[in-house]
């Protein structure tokens, strides 16, 4: 079994046999309930500071964001793969890994037979399988490249490494380095792209002056090439005379030829995550359906514009009525899962109507209908969205002890709004502005605890399919003009969208 080699003060050395997946690294901190399977007494030692891990047939060590970072070697590391002889720093203390036994990869991709390690191409494949790997776990290019740069240095042991990828002017960014700024040679990276082959340094390509005055003895420049485009390069560089060898500039090469096929994959994968994303972010507002409508838009323009349209739209508002007793009633934690559990519910009914959810508003919420994406029967669809409301409130009631019992208003008006994407490119919300909007809220606030008041023009759009009663006449928050004011009478035919064919 492998085993870490623990040096510890006075030169005492403490052998860690490691017999299950996952050993972690840290100070002890027992008040805490932070005990470690490597205890690590030093106050410039985190309590959880590394652990070592099994994965794919592989031993990796990984830095669980530490202040003082972790050292593989003399390099900074955020994850990479253990080799035997390894000397890991962590604080003041030194572990040497020892690998006893270590597996191969056969070409079906099992894990078999035990390891020569004079036979480094083994552990060059298993690194290659880890890159295959990369490219069902991380959503990003970079993501992909940082760890595919920790990967480059274990196979071909360097000083120091960078990838550059190229830009549209022919410059380069840097995006994966083995320090915060690793130098490159420009001259050897433009030798290597220009005749897209890999180059080490030697016949064909001298040591610089300026290579020399950074100790630079050997140096490794592999392009990436990906159908007949070059993306970028790896650059790694050596302190030592003769460090890289051609076995080593083969390695490289075909690492470098997987990278810039992964390159492309890695970039579906951070588009396709994306998307998600943003479609879990657009259905927590609008209904699934919507939300994939405007996904596809947000997917074919790449990103939501600050644009705003008129249109004609349905506008719903719910409040719960006497919300500040039942606050004093209720301490804040009792409050919020009650808001919790009604807005739940009333988000799933909006939602089933196809309602968009413009915000929350304290212990009330303001829908749209017809709008971000036109329909027919807005009008229709929020009178039936708010009878739905107040049968599941009624229904939630019954489940609540009497002191968290209360009753809800709605507001429903319809007319001409401006309705778009408001904000600022940080950060935006879909919205509508408009009379109708504060015609809706005022109707919220008349109407009766368990009713749902109606304006003319909603009136006459749905009259007919229900029992609509005529309240009285207000004027309009400006008070330029007056409205009518209709109540609507629950229907049980109503309540739900499947019942509605």
């Amino acid at each position: 079994m492998p085993a870490l080699l623990v040096k510890r003060e006075n030169n005492e050395e403490e052998l860690f046999v490691i017999d299950k997946d996952v050993v972690t690294l840290g100070r002890n901190h027992p008040l805490s309930g932070i005990v470690n399977d490597i205890d690590l007494p030093d106050r410039t030692v985190s309590r959880r500071h590394a652990r070592v891990v099994l994965d794919g047939g592989l031993y990796f060590i990984e830095d669980l964001g530490s202040e003082n970072r972790v050292f593989v070697n003399d390099r900074p590391i955020r994850r990479v793969p253990l080799a035997d002889g390894d000397a890991i720093i962590i604080g003041q203390y030194m572990l040497v890994f020892q690998s006893k036994q270590v597996k191969t990869v056969d070409p079906e991709g099992f894990l078999v037979g035990p390891l020569d390690l004079c036979k480094t191409m083994d552990l060059n494949y298993l690194i290659l399988q880890r890159l295959s790997n990369l490219l069902i776990t991380v959503t990003s290019v970079k993501d992909f490249l940082r760890a595919a740069m920790d990967l480059i240095l274990q196979s071909v042991r360097a000083r120091s490494g960078v990838i550059l990828l190229r830009n549209p002017d022919g410059s380069y960014q840097e995006v994966a380095s083995s320090a915060m700024k690793a130098p490159w040679s420009r001259s050897m990276v433009a030798h290597a792209v220009q005749n897209r082959r890999s180059i080490l340094t030697g016949e064909e390509f001298s040591v610089s002056d300026t290579m020399m005055s950074r100790s630079v003895q050997s140096a490794l420049c592999a392009p990436l090439v990906h159908e007949g485009e070059v993306l970028g390069a790896i650059y790694l560089e050596g302190s030592q005379d003769g460090q890289f060898s051609e076995d080593g500039l083969i390695i490289l090469t075909v690492i470098a030829n997987q990278i810039a096929s992964g390159i492309e994959k890695a970039a579906l994968n951070e588009k396709l995550y994306r998307e998600v994303l943003r479609r879990k972010n657009l259905e927590r507002f609008m209904s699934p359906r919507v939300a994939e409508r405007i996904a596809q838009d947000c997917s074919s323009q790449e990103e939501l514009a600050l644009r705003t349209e008129k249109l004609t739209a349905t506008i719903l508002f719910a409040d719960i009525q006497g919300f500040t007793l039942l606050s004093e009633r209720l301490d804040a934690e009792e409050i919020a899962q009650l808001l919790t559990r009604y807005f739940t519910l009333m988000t799933e009914v909006l939602f089933r109507w196809e309602g968009t959810l413009d915000k929350y508003l304290g212990d009330g919420l303001l829908a749209i209908f017809g709008a971000p994406f036109q329909c027919d029967d807005h009008a229709l669809r929020a009178v039936r969205c708010a009878l739905e409301m107040l049968d599941q409130q009624q229904r939630l009631l019954g489940s609540l002890p009497a002191d968290q019992r209360f009753a809800i208003r709605i507001g429903v008006n319809t007319g001409e709004v401006v309705a778009g994407y408001l904000g600022s490119p940080q950060r935006m919300e879909y919205t509508v502005l408009g009379e109708p909007v504060v015609v809706a809220y005022r109707l919220q606030s008349l109407a009766d605890p368990g009713t749902v008041y109606l304006g003319r023009p909603t009136y006459e759009l749905v009259k007919g399919a229900f029992d609509v009663t005529y309240v009285d006449r207000i004027r309009t928050p400006k008070g330029q003009r007056e409205i009518e004011v209709y109540r609507l009478a629950p229907s049980l035919d109503a309540t739900s969208p499947a019942r509605q064919g």
